[in-house]
């Protein structure tokens, strides 16, 4: 991780991950939805939501509730590992210095 911020933001639903890892548990359309499985993040007062931003190679990726960076700690791994394990030995060493060096 080369590079992080913390802050707060006055809507967590604006995170990317929000609407694919929230899953609204009323029947309303998610974007005006209350209840939430996992729950959604809480407010800290005035302050509004908590905020993480990193950048890694690059990229950079915003989530508003710890469930949101756990399932992108998920998806990450399992991304990986399966790059690891799809390429023959011979292929995945020229293509993924990570494995050589």
């Amino acid at each position: 991780m080369k590079n992080k911020t913390f802050g707060y933001t006055e809507d967590w639903k604006t995170s990317p991950m929000a609407y694919w890892v929230h899953i609204e548990a009323d029947d309303k359309p998610w974007y005006i939805s209350e209840k939430f499985d996992p729950p959604a993040p809480v407010r800290h007062g005035s302050l509004g939501y908590p905020y993480l931003t990193i950048e890694l190679d690059g990229f950079r990726f915003s989530f508003t509730s710890e469930a949101q960076f756990e399932e992108f700690k998920t998806i990450m791994l399992e991304n990986y590992f399966l790059r690891l394990w799809s390429f023959p030995v011979k292929d995945q060493e020229e293509k993924d210095p990570i494995v050589t060096g």
